[in-house]
């Protein structure tokens, strides 16, 4: 049995034990304190270098972004400028040729094409095809057959029509056959001896009355992917234009102010 004398004594031993180590505890824990303390700094300090990073790579990236808008709104002017220098040209010669009726020509060429081929195009396309020798009164609805065989055919309206109308003007009937033109030379030629029209005119009517059923079949269809691709190409060639046009304008006014 222990006397409280010896229990004193036990009691004494383990409270400086208790003590000592109550001691030592709280120095560990100042100097844990003293630590976070300074991970807390640095990783501070790191914030901030990394705040810095983030904002350094973020005004790279906006004065990157800027310069590279800038190209392209310069490049765009210049697209822009380069459409109407080419539209007028091609107006020119087009007005000149057809003479009166210009302007409803070419809005009926450009309905036959459903909106595929833009202004310039169809200007340059229909100049080649009256130079070729094709008859004015007929492009539309060469240029209807040509939207018809180019979505047969997978390629543009514009290529059709040129082909078409370089087959014609060439009385070529392989060329017209790549499109899956069929013609027939010799009824055109007896057509010829019959009315007095031109081999021109004659494979031109040949072609239009033969297409007639394809191109109303044609316009039944819904359209395709690559069709609505290229009708949003050819706004955004229309729209190039106009403000080319616009350009050109001011251009104009400035010199008449001179």
């Amino acid at each position: 049995m222990v006397t409280v004398d010896e229990l004193k004594i036990i009691i004494t031993a383990d409270n400086k034990k208790f003590t000592k180590a109550l001691a030592k505890t709280q120095k560990d824990l100042k100097g844990l304190q003293k630590q976070t303390k300074n991970t807390k700094k640095e990783g501070s300090k790191s914030f901030i270098d990394l705040q810095n990073v983030a904002e350094s790579a973020l005004g790279f990236g906006i004065a990157n972004a800027a310069a590279v808008a800038t190209t392209a709104l310069i490049q765009f002017g210049k697209d822009s400028f380069a459409a109407f220098i080419k539209g007028e040209q091609a107006m020119q010669s087009f007005n000149l040729v057809v003479g009166k009726g210009a302007d409803q020509l070419l809005q009926d060429l450009k309905k036959a094409s459903n909106g595929m081929v833009g202004t310039v195009d169809t200007l340059a396309a229909a100049n080649r095809a009256m130079a070729l020798g094709l008859t004015k009164s007929n492009l539309p609805e060469l240029m209807k057959i040509a939207t018809a065989r180019a979505k047969i055919m997978g390629i543009t309206a514009t290529q059709a029509f040129n082909d078409i109308s370089i087959g014609i003007g060439r009385n070529s009937k392989l060329i017209l056959d790549n499109l899956g033109i069929i013609i027939d030379l010799e009824e055109a030629q007896k057509k010829v001896a019959q009315s007095g029209m031109t081999l021109t005119q004659a494979i031109e009517d040949q072609i239009i009355s033969r297409n007639q059923a394809l191109v109303a079949a044609m316009d039944l269809l819904e359209e395709t992917t690559a069709e609505k691709i290229a009708k949003l190409q050819t706004s955004w060639e229309e729209f190039k234009l106009t403000v080319g046009n616009t350009a050109g304008t001011v251009i104009d006014e400035n010199e008449q102010m001179r």
